[in-house]
């Protein structure tokens, strides 16, 4: 089967972790499957290459807006005719709903095959006061409408994120699977080098330095736990518009030697840092569904923090808090607690890290998440090259 990934962006190269999780996918096709790729906006290049053997067609807009999306539709429409008819496509899957997914869906009604859509951040969210969530522009939310009520399939990569979409478009006749893009437990696992780093209780954050992910709640929380594990460390790694704020909180709450901001770290030097500490806690307002939560839980670290994406789904209730709304900062004393709790009881932080682990192993690898896409795949590939497809199904989850 021939299938046309549609994303905003891809790896230039196979050593460009552009977005780590999509370069995994295509690099561990499901069974029997082939892909070509056309990326939107970034490389900043027009010039044709392959990853991992797979075709990549960059339009190379880059973060043109305004009228320059018209032209980015008209392009990606006759670039994808154009692919079509050099090697047909049994299916279009767009990754994020909102121009990816509409371009999916357009395309698949222009030539007359299924397109699947993959809902991949915030495009149901909207959090004016942090500036996210695709549903912020007019705009945006009719390509994003367009593409959940136009898709022969829809997928969403935690059972929070496909419930969502049952509730925005539930009188929509469109299946929705619940499947993850997968981890790669061949590079995340407990076993090998670890890096050396402070702390006789390590906690470790691994995300953008961004409003959304609310590290500030991280630092309340944190700076409350050390107020009693003196010898505890916060290690956060990623950079991003917040750091010099977050700087400045850090020495404010006067916990400044206990906390280290590490910076941008290559994603294949990642699982050295999760092999080195006691946790990983995420405080973000929104997931999809965490990579970061993933990763650890393959190395054997526990994640902890607000219930967004798959946390829920990898860990016990009392591990988790409710997360804000922004701007609110949330219930750091809470978090504060779990910490606590995990630093005094040794023997049920290592229970609950084995069973988050063995969750990865049976369900969110990477060999196991591509047999649910090959399935998906499956269901909404037409019956036969030469008989019309026809749209069935029900809303529901599955995989």
């Amino acid at each position: 089967m021939h299938i046309g990934l549609i994303t905003p962006g891809f790896s230039a190269n196979e050593s460009d972790w552009c977005i780590p999780a999509l370069l995994d996918f295509v690099h561990h096709p499901p069974h029997d499957i082939t892909f070509s790729i056309l990326t939107l906006r970034y490389p900043h290049t027009t010039t044709p290459y392959t990853v991992y053997g797979t075709p990549v067609t960059p339009l190379g807009f880059g973060t043109e807006a305004g009228l320059s999306r018209f032209f980015l539709y008209r392009q990606a429409m006759a670039t994808l005719r154009a692919l079509h008819a050099q090697k047909p496509f049994d299916l279009l899957h767009g990754f994020w709903a909102d121009e990816a997914g509409f371009i999916a869906t357009r395309a698949g009604e222009k030539l007359n095959i299924p397109a699947l859509v993959s809902v991949m951040g915030g495009e149901l969210v909207r959090f004016p006061s942090i500036r996210y969530g695709h549903g912020r522009s007019f705009f945006a939310r009719r390509m994003i409408k367009h593409a959940l009520t136009h898709a022969d399939g829809v997928t969403g990569g935690s059972d929070s994120l496909v419930t969502a979409i049952k509730k925005q478009f539930q009188a929509s006749a469109i299946p929705a699977w619940r499947v993850s893009l997968g981890v790669d437990i061949a590079l995340f696992r407990p076993d090998g080098k670890a890096q050396s780093l402070k702390g006789d209780f390590k906690i470790l954050h691994v995300a953008s330095l961004a409003p959304i992910k609310n590290q500030a709640l991280l630092i309340h929380a944190f700076a409350e736990f050390h107020q009693n594990y003196k010898k505890a460390h916060l290690h956060i790694v990623g950079d991003g518009e917040l750091k010099e704020s977050l700087k400045a909180l850090v020495k404010e709450l006067n916990i400044k030697k206990a906390v280290t901001f590490h910076g941008a770290v290559p994603h294949h030097e990642m699982p050295q840092y999760y092999r080195a500490v006691d946790i990983c806690a995420i405080t973000s307002y929104h997931e999809s569904q965490s990579m970061v939560a993933l990763e650890a839980a393959a190395c054997g670290i526990l994640t902890v923090g607000t219930a967004v994406g798959i946390l829920p789904e990898l860990i016990e209730a009392g591990l988790h808090i409710s997360p804000p709304t922004p701007p609110q900062l949330g219930d750091y004393h809470a978090l504060a607690d779990i910490f606590a709790r995990l630093a005094e009881d040794e023997i049920f932080s290592v229970n609950a890290s084995s069973s988050a682990r063995a969750r990865i192993m049976t369900t969110y690898s990477l060999e196991q998440s591509a047999v649910v896409w090959a399935n998906i795949y499956e269901a909404l590939s037409p019956l036969s090259s030469d008989e019309k497809y026809v749209k069935t199904g029900t809303l529901s989850g599955g995989g």
